[in-house]
């Protein structure tokens, strides 16, 4: 969502602002009491971080919420699976959430986050091991992939895929449809108009960037996955129709959180 600092990712710092005004409300429907470390770790471009942040904190809450559980379910199936979290920003669910079950969690992002979450959790404990992995999910996929080992893998992408064009939602897809040891994606989707609506709010703060919307869960699903689960973001910010459950390929999407299966 824009330039909040040249060094790092303003992505990453967006997402922690909104999981850190949650948490510091009188009853939030999300608690992240490691947010406010990433926000205060970040001085440069508070007034751009401030006109997003209060934009988009509901639906980053939401979508936050939605993934957790979706989550906690899926690690539930099996014990000693490994979560790849890719574009992880700074997602603390190691550290907030009960993942003891699972082998590991693999996290993905670029070098700038990564040095930032290294200082910034330093002194924190997970609840299973966790494992930083600097690389581009557009061409590097393979290289984290190595890192999970040959065990059970399950994807989760939060804030990733309006980033990625067809070609490269495609390419990423299609990578880890053919991946043997990846089972199951959970990822966040975005309709058309809800990428162009985010990019108006953030031409309105000053930043520049291009987002991606899905016309329909084919995009992916082509590629050799199947939708299990889709749940629609509870207060979405644009109309639109889609379906719930395994049918919702065929569907125009809704802003949601899917969970793919091969």
């Amino acid at each position: 969502m824009g330039v909040v600092a040249e060094a790092v990712q303003s992505t990453a710092f967006v997402a922690a602002a909104c999981r850190a005004l949650e948490t510091g409300r009188p009853h939030p429907r999300l608690r992240d009491e490691y947010a406010g470390r990433f926000v205060a770790a970040q001085e440069a471009g508070q007034t751009t971080r401030a006109r997003i942040t209060d934009a988009g904190t509901d639906e980053v809450v939401q979508r936050s919420r939605l993934l957790d559980a979706a989550l906690i379910q899926a690690v539930s199936r099996q014990d000693d699976q490994v979560v790849l979290n890719l574009g992880a920003g700074f997602c603390a669910r190691p550290y907030r959430l009960d993942l003891s079950g699972c082998r590991k969690v693999v996290e993905c992002d670029a070098e700038a986050v990564m040095e930032v979450k290294n200082r910034v959790l330093a002194d924190a404990r997970p609840s299973c091991p966790v494992e930083r992995v600097v690389a581009d999910v557009r061409s590097d996929l393979d290289l984290v992939l190595a890192a999970c080992g040959d065990g059970p893998v399950i994807v989760l992408s939060e804030g990733l895929l309006v980033y990625l064009s067809r070609l490269e939602l495609s390419a990423l897809a299609t990578t880890l449809a053919t991946a043997a040891q990846v089972r199951s994606w959970l990822a966040d989707v975005v309709s058309e108009s809800s990428a162009q609506g985010m990019r108006r709010v953030a031409a309105q703060a000053g930043a520049r960037v291009i987002l991606h919307g899905m016309a329909s869960l084919d995009e992916v699903e082509t590629t050799g996955w199947r939708c299990v689960d889709y749940r629609i973001l509870p207060t979405p910010r644009r109309g639109g129709l889609a379906g719930t459950g395994a049918g919702a390929a065929s569907r125009q999407v809704v802003d949601g959180v899917v969970t793919w299966e091969r």
